[in-house]
């Protein structure tokens, strides 16, 4: 988490960092969701279940891990 927050070494300031870049300089495992299918159609799935909640509930943003979701961002903010 340190690494990542170090904005001078990763000028990613509203850009992302590419995965190539994470796997190789900091040594993370990333899946490869085009390599399997089935995973990747899995993921579409839940990101539009999720994104359709979020806007029944009118929010913007969440952190949803096992067994809980807190919303971080409303449209009422």
């Amino acid at each position: 988490g340190k690494q990542l927050s170090n904005a001078s070494k990763w000028h990613s300031h509203g850009r992302g960092i590419s995965a190539e870049t994470l796997r190789e300089e900091l040594k993370l495992q990333i899946d490869d969701l085009d390599a399997d299918p089935a995973k990747a159609d899995a993921v579409r799935a839940y990101h539009a279940l999720l994104e359709d909640y979020m806007m029944r509930r009118g929010q913007m943003g969440v952190v949803h891990y096992a067994s809980n979701y807190m919303p971080f961002h409303t449209h009422e903010q």
